[in-house]
């Protein structure tokens, strides 16, 4: 799997904190679809999706403040391009960044 469709897979996990997620990651879509011309690269269009969606789930307004009393659950990713990790903790049986 390539470093595009990890992007994208963990854009989508997240989905429902996105605002217009279909329309912001587009770009990253574009990358994905089966029989796309190779002329298809990274370029500012992804670049800016992926910074919209990297600053949706890490800055502020925090999406829900951390409970000290409740467990953390860590995920975490690795690939030869890079490791990624996100810090969640269960509110009204769900995970939550």
């Amino acid at each position: 799997m390539g470093s595009h469709a990890l992007i994208h897979g963990l854009a989508n996990y997240y989905r429902e904190y996105i605002p217009n997620f279909a329309a912001v990651t587009a770009p990253l879509t574009d990358l994905l679809k089966k029989g796309q011309p190779n002329a298809v690269e990274w370029g500012e269009a992804q670049e800016r999706a992926f910074q919209t969606v990297r600053s949706t789930l890490t800055e502020k307004p925090v999406l829900r403040l951390p409970d000290p009393k409740k467990p953390f659950v860590l995920r975490t990713d690795t690939s030869n391009d890079g490791v990624g990790a996100i810090l969640m903790q269960e509110h009204e049986r769900k995970l939550h960044p």
